[in-house]
């Protein structure tokens, strides 16, 4: 492929915390790694900060983002200013919501790898990686599918939920580790682990300076996989993401999670008597809320306090987010608005506001600086009408 160029971003995370330090971490979407070494003689590789303007005028190029519209709008102005310049971008995770208007020479991939994209069939001895000099605390991703979906697919706010089958697990039997200076964390692209991925944490090799995440559901299937994979383990240098959205029984009932508060907290427990890191999320935001779902979520997070080293538990706290197509959109908990991104978000009146608010200030309080608040409150403080006076 003649004036063929393969762009790729990295990103600082200023807030990633490893054992309850924040830790910055440079990100590599590395979205061509799967068919370096077949493209690596087909095109120029380019590493780009996001944000940076693209240093491509003419030519076949392509991108791979990450998640939804990472510097679209950027990529879009590029396109229009240059006429000459061909654009193909897509991504595993990357998933636009909004109507846009994309010029003749973009070619928009949603949730479509490169190597789909490109017809590469996968080969693990075509993976490759190679990143610019001068980083340290790094990290990149490595594939344990190809396509997407969850073994679960059945909660009713998740993009994934209804592409339960629609992916294939990958014939992987070692995950490859690039050296640079500093920690390194490999993120395992899964939807969420099955029995068959978690074989692989069996060949974890014991450095001190690599360490593995992924994502797990936090249900029956999940613990009694764990149950037979952990003792096993080389080294308990894995990071756990597990999402509890809200750790109340009736919430998860009413979002289809498949798993329960309890369920959860004997999975944690099971992590943190082996070592292993975790790192939680939580969603807010919500507006079917009630005095008992807050007690209940209250009375979780004491248990859980009782029941692991909470201090070695990083967290992310974000807004639900609604998805157009998703169960959720076509029956929400109450009224909800769209966001200018295209999405959808709960209107909240004074005193669901209140609750959720009360839950936040819970998990601030047990989770302190390992806690990153992506939950932003503006909207509901200055645009919207308040109409109840009951706090909580």
């Amino acid at each position: 492929m003649k004036d063929t160029y393969f762009i790729q971003y990295y990103d600082k995370d200023p807030w990633f915390i490893l054992d309850g330090k924040t830790t910055p971490k440079f990100s590599f979407n590395n979205g061509f790694s799967q068919t370096y070494k077949i493209l690596k003689n087909r095109g120029e590789f380019i590493w780009l900060e996001s944000g940076d303007d693209i240093p491509i005028d003419r030519g076949n190029l392509f991108i791979s983002l990450q998640y939804k519209e990472d510097g679209l709008d950027k990529i879009i102005q590029t396109a229009k200013d240059n006429p000459h310049l061909n654009i193909t971008l897509g991504g595993p995770y990357f998933f636009v919501k909004r109507n846009i208007d994309v010029p003749d020479n973009i070619t928009l991939l949603q949730q479509i790898t490169m190597e789909e994209y490109l017809g590469v069939k996968f080969n693990p001895d075509n993976w490759g990686l190679e990143l610019p000099p001068g980083f340290h605390n790094i990290g990149y991703n490595f594939s344990l599918i190809e396509g997407h979906g969850c073994y679960w697919g059945e909660c009713t706010f998740c993009k994934w939920g209804n592409q339960r089958n629609n992916y294939k697990i990958l014939p992987i039997k070692n995950v490859p580790i690039i050296d640079y200076e500093g920690p390194k964390i490999i993120s395992l692209r899964s939807s969420s682990l099955t029995p068959k991925m978690m074989k692989l944490f069996t060949t974890f090799p014991a450095r001190d300076d690599v360490f593995y995440n992924a994502y797990i559901r936090g249900d029956e299937q999940g613990y009694k996989n764990f149950l037979k994979i952990l003792p096993k383990m080389k080294t308990n240098n894995v990071i756990i993401s597990l999402g509890v959205e809200i750790p109340s029984n009736e919430m998860l009932k009413n979002i289809k999670k498949g798993t329960t508060k309890e369920m959860i907290l004997k999975t944690l427990k099971l992590l943190n008597d082996y070592g292993l890191r975790i790192h939680l999320s939580f969603m807010l935001g919500w507006n079917n809320l009630s005095k008992d779902i807050v007690n209940e979520v209250k009375d979780w997070m004491y248990e859980l306090d009782r029941s692991v080293d909470i201090k070695k538990i990083s967290v992310l706290l974000y807004r639900l987010m609604i998805v157009k197509g998703r169960p959720i959109y076509d029956n929400p908990p109450g009224f909800i608005k769209e966001r200018p991104d295209g999405m959808f978000e709960c209107i909240l009146d004074d005193n669901q506001w209140y609750m959720n608010e009360s839950i936040r200030k819970l998990y601030h309080k047990f989770f302190n600086d390992r806690l990153v608040d992506f939950y932003d409150r503006k909207d509901d403080l200055t645009t919207l009408k308040r109409t109840w006076k009951e706090k909580v």
